[in-house]
C-alpha cells in the first residue's frame, strides 16, 4: 500500500482539489485508490501534531472528534478494501516538523511501501497579495510588502528529504503554465503519473472568490472603521459584507481587478531573490516560480527605507473611485439613508431577476445586523419578496 499527500500551500486551490476528490471518492476507489473524509478536508489531521484552530471550545471538542472518526474510518477501509493508495490532502501539512509528519502517518496503523508528497506554491508577490485579502476579513492591518519575506525552503526541502527527491511532486502555482490552466486538471495528472492509472473523475473548477480592489480597500475600512476593538477575529457583520461584494460580483463585476503596483510587486520579488532561486531547484518539472529575472536593479530605490504601506489603496495601480462610492453607499453604517431604502444600490443592476438576486444578497446582510424588527422578518418567507414589498 503507498500513501499520497497532498501538502498545500496556502492559497494554491486546495479547496477545489478537495472538493474533487470527494465528488470522485467512489471512481478513485474504482482504481483502487482510497479517499475517505470526514469535513471538507484532513486539516484536522494537523491536531496530531498539536496545532490547534482558532474555533470556540465546543467547536474544537467537535474538530477532535471528527479527526478521530476519520483516523478510524481510513484505517476500517483499508484493512476491508486493501487499496493500492491512500490520499491524505490538508494544507496544514506544508508547515510540519519532519517529527510531525511521521506522527500524522503513523496515526493510521499502516506500514507503506512508498510516500509521494505533492505541492503548489506561489510566487511572493502573489501570495502576499492573497493573504492581504484573506488577512482583512479579521483585521484593518496589513504587512508591509516592503519588508514582506516568504521563506519556503525550509518546507520544500523537508518534504523532499522525507519522501525522497523521486517521489517529491512540487509545483509552481501558475495558471498560464497548470496543465489546462487549472490546479485540479494539474492534481489528477500527477495522480495518473504516480498511479499509472487512466482516471477519469469530475474536474472540480478552481474557484476563484477574490473581490475587487474597490471591494478590498472597502472592507479594510470597514474593519478599521467599525471593527477596530475586533482585530483577528472574523467577525459576523464583515463576513457577510464580503459574501455580498461576492454575491454582488456574480452577477455583475463592477470596479477594477486586485493587483500589485509594479515597484511593489518588484520590491517583494526582490526581498525574495534568494528563496525564489533556491525553491526552483527543489520544484519539479518545467514549472517554475518567477525568478525575478526582469529586475535589472538588483537594490531597491532608497526612497523606499523605512517606509511603510499600510492601506491597500496605496499598493494598488488602479481605483475607479465610482465603483468605491457605489460599494460605500450601499453599506448602512455609511449610508443612514439606507434604512430601510435601497434604491441607489438596485441602480447598479438591469433586469428583474439580477434585482431579485440583488435584493436577496442586501436583505441577508440587514437580516444580519438586525436592523428590521423579527416582526418584519415573520411577514415573509424569503428576502427577495421582502425586497420587492418595501421597494
Amino acid at each position: 500500500m503507498k500513501l499520497i499527500l497532498h501538502c498545500g500551500e496556502e492559497k494554491t486551490g486546495s479547496s477545489s482539489i478537495q472538493k474533487m476528490l470527494k465528488e470522485s471518492s467512489k471512481k478513485l476507489l474504482e482504481k483502487n485508490i482510497l479517499y475517505y473524509c470526514e469535513g471538507p478536508n484532513h486539516n484536522t489531521l494537523s491536531y496530531l501534531s498539536g496545532k490547534r484552530h482558532r474555533v470556540s471550545k465546543d467547536k474544537d471538542k467537535l474538530l477532535v472528534e471528527r479527526m478521530e472518526s476519520t483516523i478510524a474510518k481510513i484505517k476500517y477501509l483499508a484493512k476491508q478494501l486493501e487499496p493500492s493508495y491512500i490520499i491524505l490532502s490538508s494544507e496544514y501539512f506544508f508547515n510540519l516538523h519532519p517529527d510531525d509528519i511521521k506522527k500524522t502517518i503513523d496515526c493510521l496503523g499502516i506500514t507503506f511501501t512508498e510516500i509521494y508528497c505533492i505541492v503548489y506554491v506561489r510566487n511572493p508577490d502573489e501570495f502576499y497579495l492573497s493573504n492581504t485579502q484573506q488577512k482583512i476579513k479579521a483585521s484593518h492591518k496589513i504587512l508591509n510588502p516592503l519588508t514582506f519575506k516568504r521563506n519556503i525552503i525550509s518546507p520544500l526541502t523537508t518534504w523532499q528529504q522525507f519522501t525522497g527527491s523521486s517521489n517529491f511532486l512540487g509545483t509552481a502555482f501558475d495558471r498560464e503554465t497548470l496543465f489546462k490552466g487549472d490546479v485540479v486538471a494539474d492534481f489528477i495528472e500527477k495522480i495518473k503519473s504516480i498511479t499509472q492509472e487512466n482516471i477519469e473523475v469530475k474536474k472540480w473548477p478552481s474557484k476563484n472568490e477574490s473581490i475587487t480592489a474597490e471591494q478590498t480597500v472597502l472592507l479594510q475600512e470597514y474593519r478599521r472603521d467599525f471593527l477596530s476593538d475586533f482585530d483577528n477575529q472574523f467577525m459576523p457583520s464583515s463576513k457577510i459584507l464580503l459574501k455580498l461584494f461576492r454575491q454582488i460580483n456574480a452577477l455583475k463585476k463592477l470596479g477594477t481587478k486586485l493587483e500589485l503596483k509594479a515597484e511593489i510587486r518588484e520590491a517583494i520579488l526582490f526581498n525574495n531573490i534568494e528563496y525564489i532561486s533556491s525553491a526552483n531547484k527543489i520544484l519539479s518539472g518545467q514549472l517554475k516560480l518567477n525568478s525575478a529575472d526582469f529586475l535589472e536593479n538588483q537594490h531597491q530605490p532608497a526612497s523606499w527605507d523605512g517606509k511603510c504601506f499600510t492601506n491597500v489603496k496605496d499598493i494598488l495601480p488602479s481605483f475607479n473611485q465610482e465603483a468605491y462610492q457605489l460599494f460605500k453607499r450601499i453599506i448602512i453604517e455609511y449610508n443612514d439613508s439606507l434604512k430601510p431604502g435601497f434604491e441607489e444600490y438596485l441602480l447598479a443592476f438591469n433586469g428583474k431577476k439580477m434585482k431579485e438576486k440583488a435584493a436577496t444578497a442586501y436583505f441577508a446582510y440587514l437580516k444580519s445586523n438586525d436592523y428590521f424588527s423579527s416582526e418584519q422578518l415573520k411577514q415573509s418567507n424569503d428576502f427577495t419578496s421582502m425586497g420587492q414589498f418595501i421597494f
